[in-house]
């Protein structure tokens, strides 16, 4: 079960990154296109 646990936050964690890169882009473009 731990591994499991350990498998389950590396995947979560991994999305959480990719959400957060993707909403500073995101934000870049804003700032850029004003």
């Amino acid at each position: 079960m731990a591994i499991k646990d350990k498998k389950l936050q590396n995947m979560l964690s991994k999305k959480d990154i990719k959400i957060f890169i993707f909403s500073i882009l995101d934000w870049r473009k804003e700032i850029i296109t004003e």
